[in-house]
């Protein structure tokens, strides 16, 4: 579906409903979101100046900048550039955040720098229901294939810096190969939503 920011409109994965803007959020932004049984997302497009965007094209710099400021309840998911389908260079965050008192979130950061006008993309992406099935699953596949010990060794690693140690660190079924099997589950519609957005803009 088509979504109109400011003068430049985008086309966006379908099954999103408009939502209402919050008077805190940022200037001429849009905001729609979704609901699933296993999952809640909301996502808000805005304009930004190019000096406030994330350096496109350095993912080290904002790899560091992320670990600088982890909290002990989060970890690095993915952060990755590139150029879009139009030719519109991209860079993107993703972090995980456990919610309370059960579930996981997920928050996508990213900036196009579409020539018109660059745009952020700020997504929030709950797990709800029965939540852990995801990682209950690849943990007894791993330990079956003898990935991991029954200390828990090599099931959690932070995806870029292998001594990085803080927060909750990315665990093996988060890795992207098991979307696929797990097509409602949060990380999953978020990369889903996130790769239609790069592939169509």
């Amino acid at each position: 579906m088509e979504i109109k920011v400011k003068e430049l409109c985008v086309q966006v994965d379908d099954g999103y409903m408009k939502m209402n803007s919050m008077p805190d959020d940022p200037a001429d932004s849009v905001v729609y979101g979704k609901e699933s049984g296993t999952m809640q997302g909301y996502f808000l497009l805005f304009p930004i100046s190019r000096e406030k965007a994330m350096p496109f094209g350095n993912p080290r710099t904002v790899i560091n900048g992320i670990h600088g400021c982890l909290a002990d309840d989060q970890g690095l998911i993915e952060v990755e550039c590139g150029k879009t389908q139009s030719g519109a260079r991209y860079i993107y965050s993703i972090v995980k955040s456990r919610n309370q008192p059960s579930g996981v979130q997920y928050t996508l950061r990213a900036d196009f720098d579409f020539r018109e006008t660059p745009l952020e993309l700020i997504a929030y992406f709950d797990e709800t229901g029965v939540t852990g099935q995801r990682d209950a699953f690849i943990y007894q596949l791993a330990r079956q294939e003898n990935l991991i010990d029954a200390h828990l060794n090599g099931w959690m690693a932070d995806p870029y810096s292998p001594d990085y140690k803080k927060g909750l660190l990315m665990n093996l079924s988060e890795q992207r190969k098991y979307d696929q099997y797990f097509p409602g589950h949060p990380l999953s519609e978020l990369r889903r939503f996130l790769s239609f957005f790069i592939e169509q803009n």
